[in-house]
């Protein structure tokens, strides 16, 4: 299947996010060829290049700058939500099966939660050392995706391996299926894996791909990624105890 790639264009990470082109297009890496869709925040045309002016994607309603998401189960598209449309949104019978809530809960695994040798990392074939791993329902697979320069990959996980890992850590049963991710990364020996919110997982994509300069990147990119990790660490340290289907 021919590669698709999405592309963004604003250095904000949240404008980065809700930039990608509606008709942009996406890598595949040929493992996935049942995966023709596209992960795309949407965006109504009438919304002005002001953050101010975004409008929930659901009535209209003018969203806080803490809004919350909703994933799109048929178009794969994450939608801005007012609190109004969360509201009703927030129950797992509610969205008619179509849409889904975004949960804003993040969950740093330590390594009495989670354990995943060198040799299982290989052996979900993924090519670099920054990913998040997402159970997608419309297939009855997991799949990994991974931002690069030219926006993001997904391939899907080979089933043998990802069993294996589910088995061995029962923490991945607790992972929300489209909406949750297994964030993880392994850059420069890293170790660090969070369960997190997909949007959160898109708008590391961005800061990626808004960022990245020349052949290895270039600095900025790497603090940035270093910020939002550190960041992302801190949001999940502020849940503690609290953590839960939120």
């Amino acid at each position: 299947m021919a590669d698709k790639t999405v592309t963004v264009d604003n250095t904000r990470p949240f404008d980065v996010l809700r930039r990608f082109a509606r008709r942009g297009e996406r890598h595949t890496d040929g493992r996935s060829g049942q995966h023709s869709d596209q992960h795309l925040i949407h965006h109504s045309d009438q919304h002005s290049n002001t953050y101010e002016a975004e409008r929930c994607d659901m009535c209209g309603e003018r969203l806080r700058t803490d809004h919350r998401h909703i994933l799109n189960l048929k178009s794969r598209e994450i939608l801005c939500a007012c609190q109004a449309c969360v509201l009703l949104l927030d129950s797992p019978s509610a969205g008619g099966g179509t849409r889904r809530l975004i949960p804003n809960r993040v969950r740093r695994l330590t390594a009495s939660e989670f354990v995943m040798s060198d040799l299982q990392w290989a052996a979900l074939q993924i090519p670099v050392r920054m990913a998040f791993l997402c159970c997608r329902s419309d297939i009855a697979l997991a799949a990994a995706f991974y931002p690069s320069p030219m926006g993001l990959t997904e391939a899907s996980l080979p089933l043998a391996a990802w069993d294996e890992l589910r088995s061995e850590n029962s923490v991945l049963e607790e992972m929300e299926p489209d909406v949750e991710a297994l964030l993880i990364d392994r850059r420069d020996g890293r170790g660090d894996v969070f369960l997190a919110p997909i949007d959160l997982c898109y708008q590391l994509t961005g800061i990626v791909r808004s960022n990245w300069k020349g052949m290895s990147g270039g600095s900025l990119v790497h603090m940035e990624i270093d910020r939002f990790f550190t960041e992302l660490d801190e949001r999940a340290v502020r849940l503690g105890a609290n953590y839960a289907r939120t």
